[in-house]
């Protein structure tokens, strides 16, 4: 669950690539799952006023941690993903935020490049 494989910044409104900006990006300190091309465009996402990174770090880095998933996992780990998320109790509405956001997320930034990957809802 980790969105370094977009290779860009998901800052909305971030048009920076890794390509473009010619390096990779550091992630969020807090879920280390987002990558930002700068600590700007993290503070931007952090408050944005319609899919703020803040109202979902804390449940990305539960997630991440809780079922040791690897951050770039294949699809036959979804049964693994799951279970593990069933063993921790984390709670469905938790993942279905996540999911949301993630879409949401997705969404909005794939909007500056003209495409909609829409990856996540297939996970939940």
């Amino acid at each position: 669950m980790l969105l370094a494989h977009h290779e860009r910044c998901f800052s909305p409104g971030c048009r920076e690539t890794y390509f473009s900006a010619a390096r990779k990006f550091s992630f969020c300190g807090g879920c280390a799952r987002v990558p930002f091309c700068s600590k700007e465009c993290l503070a931007r996402a952090w408050n944005h006023p319609e899919i703020p990174h803040k109202s979902i770090c804390k449940k990305l880095n539960l997630i991440g941690t809780t079922t040791k998933i690897p951050s770039r996992p294949e699809p036959q780990d979804r049964s693994k993903f799951q279970d593990r998320l069933h063993k921790a109790g984390i709670v469905d509405s938790v993942l279905a935020d996540v999911v949301s956001h993630l879409d949401k997320l997705v969404k909005e930034t794939s909007t500056a490049f003209g495409r909609f990957d829409g990856i996540f809802s297939n996970i939940y």
